[in-house]
């Protein structure tokens, strides 16, 4: 099975219109990207783009490129040439990192490093270099991967197999959901994989683009239409606009990328969590088809007080595992039941009327012993009952106490200066 690249362009290409190239990029407004840039810009993270090969000679991605690799048919080497007719793989390399100075298009995490693998040109891929793509970014320290590409239909075993080593590696794996005018109605694998964040496009008001494919599997949006990318320096000028689901991706995995760098100790359960509950919910209230949780809102993600989870939110069916870190429960006694007296001690054996000459006279030694053995019985259940009680508090502080410092190491609040 061939997978196809998720169009960059859902219409031609066309040149960017006249400078200033800042201009151009309407969606920083929205997004708040110059105020997420004032808490973090993706220092530290490594995000693996996983395309056509990344152009490192355009001004956007100088000096932040890594070697990488290639795999599949006609792949490169190492990732460092972009081997598409049109850049894609540059086009979302500038729009997560691009560096944004002298007017230059800003990524939305200008800091962080890229990852390029080479996987296909214009002529798609084989599952396997997608799967072996996958494997090799998350040995190569990536921290997110960026995948603007799919196919129809369900995803490969080995593909599969390879997005579950990611996850269980510590990685996030954000994927297109797909363009209609790629053949994509529903949403489209490897998006469609449980546990990889799906993401939809809208437009400029924020309305679901209608060449966005949808589906239950959908995680967030962010915008997709009319988007300024960089492409490669063979172009004069690289610089174009277009749309598609390709560009909502990585304007996602970079939001992901301030996250990884502005908690660098949460994992990526967490970094997944503050992404889908910070996102601003659209449509019909909750998750739908066609938003997911939401837009994406990267400086709410970055400034919000989140609770923690401690599993993968896309994998255990919502984001309803974390407490909020100011209550814990409050832990009440144990009621204490303490067994009946019984109405005979041993001694002192009832005695019915038709035996009167059995039954003990006021003050003698059976008397004595008797209010002994009541006292004593009395003095037990006391002690018992304190004991319980001592039990039950010393119980609730240790409780409270290891509540209280796992969430100071799930939440890192407050967050790590910058």
């Amino acid at each position: 099975m061939l997978v196809t690249v998720v169009l960059l362009f859902a219409a031609p290409l066309a040149p960017a219109a006249a400078y200033p190239i800042r201009d151009h990029q309407w969606y920083l407004a929205p997004l708040q990207i110059p105020q997420a840039q004032q808490q973090a810009r993706g220092q530290g993270v490594i995000v693996a783009v996983i395309d056509s090969g990344v152009d490192d000679t355009i001004p956007e991605l100088a000096g932040r490129v890594l070697a990488g690799s290639g795999f599949g048919p006609g792949a490169g080497t190492d990732g460092r040439k972009d081997l598409g007719s049109t850049g894609h793989g540059t086009a979302m390399a500038s729009l997560i990192a691009g560096a944004g100075a002298d007017d230059q298009v800003l990524g939305v995490a200008p800091a962080s490093t890229i990852l390029p693998i080479s996987v296909l040109a214009d002529q798609g891929a084989p599952a396997s270099a997608i799967a072996a793509a996958i494997r090799y970014a998350t040995d190569r320290g990536a921290k997110v991967i960026n995948l603007s590409l799919g196919a129809p239909g369900a995803a490969s075993s080995d593909m599969r197999d390879a997005i579950d080593y990611a996850l269980a590696r510590d990685v996030v794996v954000v994927a297109a959901a797909g363009n209609v005018a790629s053949g994509d109605v529903q949403v489209a694998n490897l998006a469609s994989v449980p546990g990889v964040v799906a993401v939809s496009g809208i437009d400029k008001d924020g309305s679901p683009w209608s060449g966005s494919a949808k589906g239950p599997q959908t995680v967030v949006s962010a915008p997709s239409t009319s988007i300024l990318v960089a492409t490669p320096a063979r172009n004069d000028p690289h610089y174009a606009l277009g749309s598609g689901t390709s560009q909502a991706t990585a304007l996602t995995s970079g939001t992901i990328a301030l996250l990884r760098s502005r908690y660098p100790g949460l994992n990526a359960a967490n970094i997944i969590e503050r992404l889908i509950a910070t996102a601003q919910d659209r449509g019909a209230p909750g998750r739908d088809t066609s938003y997911g949780f939401g837009e994406i809102q990267p400086y709410a993600a970055l400034t919000a007080r989140v609770p923690g989870v401690y599993s993968n939110p896309l994998l255990t069916g919502g984001s309803t595992a974390g407490a909020d870190p100011e209550a814990s429960p409050t832990l009440q006694p144990v009621p204490i039941q303490p067994a009946p007296l019984q109405p005979t001690l041993p001694g002192l054996a009832p005695t019915g009327p038709d035996d009167p000459g059995k039954q003990p006279q006021a003050g003698s030694a059976q008397d004595d012993s008797g209010h002994l053995l009541l006292l004593a019985a009395a003095v037990g259940v006391a002690i018992g009952i304190g004991i319980t009680l001592i039990s039950t508090f010393a119980t609730m502080v240790f409780r409270r106490t290891e509540r209280a410092r796992a969430r100071r190491e799930a939440y890192q609040w407050p967050p790590p200066p910058i």
